[in-house]
């Protein structure tokens, strides 16, 4: 039996932050700056904050959060992996990149009851408006910098894609801008 419910809170956490922009958290709680060479405070030992962790080490990360309740970094983790996934989407740029980037959503929210859903969504929408707290998570992702990592994630049946093309600078500031809305 498929259930609609987390397709609902992925639509509705995705036209949120469309509306209403990226914001952050307060000092960002624990998250350092990348330029401090520090670690974040994470919920999954081995995540840290860099551009060679990809998406679903980020939602894999916000799931451990939200059991930890530690919902301001299950919200970093959120917008750090659906930034990235914007980015590869487009980089990968296949039909099924970008189903990919909005259905890691629903399945990252399915693992969450309801209770724990309504407070992460309360933490980013509480998050996301105010204009500091927006600038300091953009600028948070905008220097931990254009993913590293190969988008094996998101590749089907080892379809090979020519990256020569792409200015990922442009790109991740695509990302930034279009997904974030920095």
């Amino acid at each position: 039996m498929v259930t609609i419910r987390p397709l609902y809170y992925s639509m509705v956490i995705t036209v949120a932050l469309l509306s209403s922009g990226c914001q952050s958290i307060t000092k960002l709680n624990g998250y350092k700056s990348p330029q401090d060479n520090a670690s974040p405070r994470s919920c999954t030992p081995g995540v840290s904050l860099s551009n060679n962790t990809p998406p679903p080490v980020w939602y894999d990360n916000l799931v451990q959060c939200v059991q930890q309740n530690d919902y301001k970094n299950a919200a970093v983790s959120y917008l750090f992996a659906g930034t990235y996934s914007w980015y590869d989407a487009g980089v990968v740029n296949t039909r099924y990149a970008r189903s990919r980037h909005s259905v890691m959503v629903g399945e990252t929210l399915s693992r969450l009851n309801e209770q724990q859903k309504k407070k992460l969504w309360g933490t980013l929408e509480s998050t996301m408006d105010d204009n500091i707290k927006k600038k300091e998570v953009c600028t948070l992702i905008k220097n931990t910098g254009v993913p590293k990592y190969k988008q094996d994630y998101i590749l089907k049946n080892s379809i090979a894609y020519n990256k020569q093309h792409i200015e990922a600078g442009n790109m991740f500031g695509n990302a930034l801008q279009h997904y974030l809305h920095c």
